[in-house]
């Protein structure tokens, strides 16, 4: 499970990116949970991967890596934490912008900017969204 990729993803980067929730339970169980912040080569979290949707990934696997332990806070190559990248994606993300939003204390709310603006009525498709 301490293998990496060439591009420094770790099995969970993996599992996560494809959206297959039941290998990412079966490794946050499994001794994963220390992996659950790991930053790929480029520095991007498991949770920045799964958040932005890159490859279809749904609420259910962001839920598990944040009941692991996942940090809100960490950010992406653009300085954005989960949740920023999640409302700038707008209606695609809505679902997966208002659980994070949920999971963050007040003041961290206050501190990451409004739950929803005007860029939350166009999605933004692009696959770059991470990088």
């Amino acid at each position: 499970m301490r293998a990496r990729g060439s591009d420094g993803w770790t099995v969970l980067h993996y599992a996560a990116a494809s959206g297959r929730r039941d290998v990412v339970k079966y490794l946050l169980e499994n001794g994963g949970r220390e992996f659950v912040n790991a930053r790929n080569g480029d520095g991007h979290t498991v949770v920045c991967w799964s958040v932005a949707g890159c490859y279809g990934v749904g609420l259910p696997v962001i839920e598990k890596l944040i009941e692991a332990g996942a940090s809100l806070n960490h950010t992406n190559s653009k300085g954005e934490t989960p949740f920023q990248v999640a409302r700038r994606r707008g209606a695609s993300s809505n679902e997966i912008a208002t659980y994070l939003w949920s999971q963050l204390p007040p003041d961290e709310q206050l501190s990451q900017g409004p739950r929803f603006d005007s860029a939350d009525n166009s999605a933004d498709d692009s696959h770059e969204v991470c990088f």
